[in-house]
């Protein structure tokens, strides 16, 4: 049961290889190795590496957003699910931890944490 799951999951983040989106992290290769005699299966995912602030972040500090830069974080963050769910996938867990910060001189954001 597990091993199937694993296989399940592993599956669905190849297909995330060939997504590229500007508001999405970028996976590039995955590589499943299966549990062996005393060994735990392992997946090891390579991708583009997740902002260090989130959404969550600055929630935490500020307790709001002004509804300009809310509104330009919602478009961003719906235009990749978009993109996702083009190429037959969801995503498990829409939450403002999920939602990675680029800093720069215009709001960006980036889906992170695809899964589970």
């Amino acid at each position: 049961q597990g091993r199937k799951k694993l296989k399940q999951v592993e599956a669905e983040i190849q297909r995330l290889t060939t997504i590229r989106h500007e508001h999405l992290v970028n996976i590039f290769a995955v590589k499943f190795t299966p549990s062996y005699t005393g060994s735990s299966a392992q997946m090891v995912v390579l991708s583009e590496q997740a902002p260090p602030l989130t959404l969550h972040d600055v929630l935490e500090d500020t307790q709001s957003l002004r509804e300009d830069r809310a509104s330009e974080y919602l478009a961003q963050t719906l235009s990749a699910l978009n993109a996702i769910h083009a190429g037959d996938l969801v995503h498990r867990a829409i939450n403002s931890r999920s939602i990675g910060l680029v800093p720069g001189d215009r709001p960006n954001s980036k889906k992170v944490k695809l899964g589970r």
